[in-house]
């Protein structure tokens, strides 16, 4: 006796669980108990009337049971695989300027290319000034550049290298910075005291820009303290060294044009002193993601450390 075709009814119920999570066929869609075959869409696999639904889960999750047809028990799962993202321009770029970076700190600055220039201290040692700080005190640049290269090298693993606080935080700030600050060293060296100052000031610009665009690339919610120590610290350490070099070259570009009027010079270093307290102040108690103390502790660490 051949068997009774299936209701209107019975069809829709076998054809549509109450709960189903579509995995083989990307065009199946979930359904209610409630809809009647004949306000479905078509889609491209029809089952057959003796085509039942067959339990399917694919873990041990909590999660509803999943159903699938027996036609599709045979087709294989669709799996996506995503590997790393590639470094581009930008990372590499990164490595470059850190090495501009060190060469100008070190090798102009401090070594004076083997003679070819004064270095910054033998500079520094020509127009003294209130502000300008004690010799020891440049031995900060060994954590800026130290920070900085664990930011260098981090940003190219894989973990990191397309995070939005490189790619669009960072972006080519670091490297205008770098640049700059190569003018600098060298208008310093050259004693172009207007050039240098309009220098330094450029290039704690650009750093400033690096932090208020690393601060707007961030998603919202929870903060990650690794990023921050990886590739934020390091340009705050460089923001706060940056805000003493511009104040000191200001009081040394009124030193060197007003050699004998101590009254100008006096108010010059009055002026540099107090600009840099209220930016302390701003960076313990204004920024609205809660303080942060490592522009005051370097100004501090500036302020501890007069000239010999």
């Amino acid at each position: 006796m051949p068997d009774p075709e299936p209701s209107h009814d019975d069809l829709a119920v076998a054809t549509f669980p109450s709960v189903i999570s579509p995995v083989g066929n990307p065009l199946s869609v979930a359904m209610d108990d409630d809809i009647l075959l004949e306000t479905v869409s078509p889609v491209p696999h029809v089952p057959s009337p003796r085509e039942e639904w067959r339990y399917f889960d694919d873990d041990e999750s909590d999660d509803p049971p999943r159903f699938r047809l027996d036609s599709d028990l045979h087709t294989p799962l669709i799996t996506h695989t995503r590997g790393p993202a590639r470094l581009n321009c930008l990372n590499y770029l990164n490595v470059a300027s850190y090495v501009l970076n060190v060469f100008v700190s070190y090798g102009i600055g401090v070594w004076g290319l083997d003679g070819l220039l004064p270095t910054r201290w033998e500079v520094t040692q020509e127009v003294r000034t209130l502000v300008t700080p004690a010799l020891w005190a440049y031995w900060i640049w060994l954590p800026i550049l130290g920070f900085e290269a664990i930011f260098a090298f981090a940003q190219l693993f894989p973990h990191y290298r397309a995070r939005p606080i490189i790619q669009q935080g960072t972006g080519y700030f670091f490297f205008y910075t770098c640049v700059i600050q190569t003018a600098w060293t060298l208008c310093f060296a050259f004693t172009l005291y207007v050039l240098s100052f309009v220098t330094v000031v450029a290039a704690l610009g650009s750093m400033a820009s690096l932090l208020v665009s690393q601060h707007f690339s961030q998603v919202r919610g929870r903060r990650s303290l690794v990023e921050y120590w990886l590739f934020k610290f390091p340009f705050y350490l460089h923001t706060g060294w940056l805000i003493l070099c511009s104040v000191v070259q200001f009081s040394m570009m009124f030193r060197h044009f007003a050699p004998d009027n101590v009254g100008v010079q006096l108010a010059a270093d009055i002026v540099s002193l107090g600009v840099m307290l209220p930016v302390a102040t701003f960076f313990l108690t204004g920024k609205p993601n809660g303080p942060d103390f490592v522009i005051p502790m370097v100004i501090i660490w500036s302020y501890v450390s007069p000239i010999e």
